[in-house]
């Protein structure tokens, strides 16, 4: 028998949880339970000496939570009337140990009409529960990601449909040559048409967004020769550039041929170099520069003399719909534009990085793997 016994201690030194053996003793007016076994790993896990637990079984009892204990031997009780397994999940209430999660299993024996004996373990799932929780939240989100999506896609196309339709129609007003509009008539048809051309910029970088965090977006890279590249952005600037009163400039320099989508590369300068502008003051300047980055990158860098930003807003200015103090100053934009930058560019492989003093201008660098 000390054999046995010895045996049994050495396999339960080996288990991470508890093995136990508790008798129910059911008398004429009362219910008297004890443990006939409880093993050494047992005060790791409660906190009470084993030859404590032996002598009284309510010191492990109240280490339990009182909602999680009440239901425990309830559920004992109703094991030990149908001879079913026993099987609880319960919180420990330690005030010196973290909140943990445990496992009690057990399987019950008869030993006379009074006495019922249950052989079982207990063992800590809180981990287990966290990963299921966060496959379970993970499953939700993709879920809802897709969702919104779909929606998204679906909005899009039906918002763009009558947006263009009014795009259209300003755009006919204003050189309308048989009733052409008056100079107040001019102004607000220009109005109409940039709000417009705004709200339809906004939902394609939203829809692109969308589709990012998604992992619904896929590019096609290929070798790009950036001065080209560069040169032909800032042609499509240019227009905005003057009405602004800001000069644009591309810094002669070496030419690179990087590894990048050509379609999503442009849209990453167009979106830089627009919040250049944007944020600029009259008789400032940007200037794009393609010079060499570490580990044989091709850095490519915009330059503004404009407003700046705030050191404090620096590390949150790629976040989705963060403006900063710009959400007060009257020039428009949604905060979306940067999110999806720097999305793009590291769908590329590559990194953005920017630095800025508020009130002298800001430089942003965009650094693309060579092919």
């Amino acid at each position: 028998m000390a054999l046995a016994a010895a045996r049994l201690e050495r396999v339960a030194r080996q288990l991470p949880g508890v093995l136990f053996q508790y008798e129910l003793t059911a008398a004429a007016t009362t219910v008297q339970g004890r443990f006939l076994y409880f093993s050494e790993r047992g005060p790791e896990v409660f906190g009470v000496p084993v030859h404590e637990v032996l002598a009284d079984a309510n010191l492990l009892w109240n280490t339990i939570t009182v909602e999680d204990r009440r239901r425990m031997k309830q559920a004992l009780r109703v094991s030990a009337a149908t001879m079913s397994e026993w099987r609880s999940e319960f919180r420990l209430a330690r005030e010196d140990s973290p909140a943990r999660l445990l496992l009690a299993t057990a399987t019950p024996e008869r030993l006379d009409v009074q006495r019922t004996v249950w052989h079982g373990y207990v063992e800590d799932i809180t981990e287990r529960r966290l990963l299921e929780r966060a496959r379970h939240d993970a499953a939700v989100a993709e879920g809802a990601n897709r969702a919104k999506t779909e929606f998204l896609s679906r909005m899009s196309h039906e918002l763009r449909t009558p947006l263009n339709a009014v795009l259209g129609f300003a755009q006919l007003m204003e050189i309308d040559q048989s009733e052409p509009p008056g100079a107040g008539q001019k102004r607000r048809l220009k109005l109409i048409r940039e709000a417009g051309e705004h709200l339809l910029h906004m939902i394609s970088d939203m829809l692109d967004l969308t589709r990012i965090e998604s992992g619904g977006m896929t590019l096609q890279p290929e070798p790009v020769a950036l001065r080209e590249m560069a040169a032909q952005t800032l042609e499509l600037v240019r227009e905005m550039a003057e009405q602004a009163q800001v000069r644009l400039s591309l810094v002669p320099g070496a030419d690179f041929t990087v590894h990048a989508d050509r379609t999503r590369l442009r849209q990453v300068l167009l979106n830089l170099l627009s919040n250049a502008i944007k944020y600029n003051r009259p008789g400032g300047q940007v200037e794009l520069a393609l010079v060499a980055g570490d580990n044989g990158h091709a850095d490519i860098r915009i330059s503004d003399t404009g407003v700046g930003i705030a050191e404090a807003e620096l590390p949150q200015i790629f976040e989705p719909f963060h403006r900063g103090r710009q959400a007060t100053s009257g020039i428009e934009g949604a905060g979306i534009g940067l999110a999806v930058t720097r999305a793009l560019v590291q769908l590329m492989h590559g990194r953005i990085h920017a630095h800025s003093v508020a009130g002298a201008g800001s430089v942003f660098t965009v650094s693309l793997p060579p092919t």
